[in-house]
């Protein structure tokens, strides 16, 4: 009995065997038909934006295009040509994220290069190092080789080394097939990341790397007002008439309003290259969750090491909605703030997406983190690339998916059959254990049984050799010794008296 529960927990497993990966099943994958699809599907005849000027788009042009080929874009963000890539410094699927690795210094140059054609043939360098000119807290990197292949059996580990020069391992690491042939790879890490070393196993011929670097979150912020709107244009020219400038005492202050929840990890104010800009010291900057203060840093030696900018760097643990920069004097004195060009590089907080992080998430979402595609994962018992399909117990074609292009997708995941393989061996290895230990468990409880069964019978012979009392009125019963031998000689007898409690009168004796 035990055998046959061991087994059916095996096979129980395995026939989910193949669901329970983290990898987006063949009915959630991006493949770059459905993304070509697609962008033809969303932009229809009108390729290029009638109302945005060239190199922008989004509904208030407010999202800059960061493709290669003539800086064009659809409606959507997409390049024109899809064949084209995106400009040097940025990746994904709309060029929004900066490519830190592209600025870093790397062991394989190729890999960095922004040309996803360039690849590195010597499969036997299994082994990449960057070192980044600027450092940055690190959410992911993605990998990309020639061909589809199969990531899971490959271990890939990272490893970092901070800017303090402490060296930390990939935290909580979580894998990513973004495409069949791109891996992304998540990691915590605490500090600020100047180095990375990725190692692999397998052959594999890798044509890019990039390490994510967020985004310009506050580009072309729509909303703001205009006289701030000049400090967020993108233009990045340091003229005084284009500069936001303020003089007064200590209650001077500049804000702005994200709108939406954003995670923040690095701010880069430009100020003026004159006189006037070397009086912009000392003031300090909030980040802020509505009217509530939740990181903030002061003007110092340190953040003015970049000419005429200021930066600053944050850990990426809290949900912002405004940014402030301000003074606080204990004494009224004369400040100055001047501002040509306000940067906030991050990432849109869990739960929203989107260019400025307006768009909420789907509700399944496993980590509350989606993007344009869909969810990263879903929860438990549902799948699609929004995860609004409750997942089938069976095999069938009946699980079907929508693609990117919103068509209908019956595709079934192909099951990683090594990974399952895997599986079963751990499995049957685990349910031989169950198997043994639970029939030394029968054995030993039918042992006991028939020691008791023994140790009953011998009592019962012995009460039936005594004699019988009276069966006239009440009894007491007898006291009398049982003989026991116990491998003594036959002439010794050891005496142990037995002690019964009195029964209620009865006819006959008391078994």
């Amino acid at each position: 009995m035990s055998t046959f529960v061991a087994v059916l927990l095996i096979l129980l497993y395995v026939t989910g065997a193949g669901q329970g990966s983290r990898r987006r099943q063949a009915d959630d994958e991006p493949n770059e038909k459905e993304i070509k699809d697609n962008e033809n599907d969303k932009c229809g005849d009108e390729t290029l934006s009638e109302v945005c000027e060239i190199g922008w788009y989004g509904e208030t042009c407010a999202v800059q295009c960061h493709c290669a080929e003539n800086n064009a874009c659809t409606d959507e963000g997409f390049c024109i040509d899809t064949a084209s890539r995106c400009m040097k410094g940025f990746f994904g699927g709309t060029c929004q994220m900066i490519d830190m690795a592209q600025a870093a210094v790397s062991s394989m140059p190729l890999l960095i290069d922004g040309d996803p054609e360039s690849c590195q043939e010597d499969t036997t360098i299994k082994r990449l190092h960057l070192r980044l000119n600027v450092p940055v807290y690190f959410i992911f990197l993605r990998m990309v080789v020639l061909e589809e292949v199969e990531w899971f059996n490959d271990p890939i580990e990272v490893k970092f080394v901070t800017i303090k020069g402490v060296k930390a391992d990939c935290m909580n690491a979580t894998t990513y097939l973004f495409l069949e042939n791109a891996l992304d790879v998540y990691c915590n890490v605490i500090d600020l990341v100047r180095e990375i070393d990725v190692t692999w196993t397998h052959d594999r011929m890798l044509c890019s790397v990039n390490v994510d670097g967020g985004s310009n979150v506050v580009l072309r912020l729509p909303g703001v007002d205009p006289d701030i709107f000049k400090t967020v244009d993108g233009d990045m020219s340091v003229l005084p008439e284009r500069c936001w400038s303020k003089i007064g005492d200590s209650t001077i202050s500049w804000t702005i309003d994200l709108q939406n929840y954003h995670l923040i990890y690095m701010v880069v104010i430009t100020g003026r290259p004159d006189e006037a800009g070397n009086k912009m010291r000392d003031f300090r900057l909030s980040l802020m969750e509505e009217d509530k203060v939740v990181a903030e840093l002061t003007d110092n030696l340190e953040t003015r090491g970049f000419g005429n900018q200021h930066v600053f760097y944050f850990y990426p643990d809290f949900d912002v909605t405004k940014i402030k920069i301000y003074y606080k004097d204990e004494e009224n004195q004369s400040r100055e703030l001047h501002i040509c060009e306000f940067e906030a590089f991050g990432w849109c907080a869990a739960g929203v997406y989107g260019d400025q992080c307006e768009k909420i998430c789907p509700s399944h979402c496993a980590r509350n983190l989606c993007d344009e595609y869909g969810c990263f994962w879903c929860i438990e018992g549902y799948t699609g690339p929004t995860c609004n399909k409750v997942k089938s117990n069976t095999t069938s074609n009946e699980e079907g998916g929508t693609s990117k292009n919103g068509t209908s997708s019956t595709t079934q995941p192909t099951p990683n059959v090594s990974l399952q393989t895997d599986k079963v061996i751990d499995l049957v290895f685990i349910g031989l254990h169950i198997a043994f230990g639970t029939t030394i468990v029968a054995v030993s409880l039918i042992c006991i049984c028939l020691r008791i069964r023994d140790y009953k019978s011998d009592r019962a012979s012995t009460i039936f050799s005594m004699a019988p009392p009276s069966l006239s009125g009440s009894f007491t019963t007898p006291q009398r010794s049982v003989r026991a031998l116990n491998s003594q000689p036959s002439n010794t007898i050891v005496e142990q008296e037995l002690r019964h409690p009195t029964p209620p009168p009865r006819q006959g004796p008391r078994l």
